[in-house]
């Protein structure tokens, strides 16, 4: 096989991951709070709820994206935070899923 066939001999790739849905919640709670980012839950259990899409069906509307998006994409606001999401993201797709090859996208205007 060719070289572009070895590259994924030893993983999975993964060529549309959104950063804002990528990360898990205790990473995404923990970096709310270095930030002093005021949430709307103090639980962190409706924190998750809050940031993750349990229907494996998605999200019923654009509206309904748009309000999970809204907290990952605040609390991915700064630098830092993208750099260690980014981290985590990739970290959580090779642990969870043996992803070795992984393109994340996120809108650089919705995080300033």
């Amino acid at each position: 096989m060719g070289k572009l066939g070895s590259m994924f001999d030893d993983g999975l790739a993964e060529l549309h991951t959104h950063l804002g849905g990528s990360v898990a919640s205790d990473i995404l709670w923990s970096l709310a709070h270095e930030q002093g980012i005021a949430l709307p839950v103090k639980d962190y259990w409706e924190f998750d709820a809050l940031v993750t899409v349990s229907d494996p069906r998605g999200v019923e509307d654009l509206d309904a994206l748009e309000r999970f998006y809204h907290w990952t994409e605040l609390i991915q606001s700064s630098p830092i935070a993208v750099e260690q999401s980014v981290y985590g993201a990739i970290g959580g797709a090779y642990r969870s899923q043996g992803i070795t090859t992984l393109e994340l996208r996120f809108n650089p205007m919705k995080r300033n």
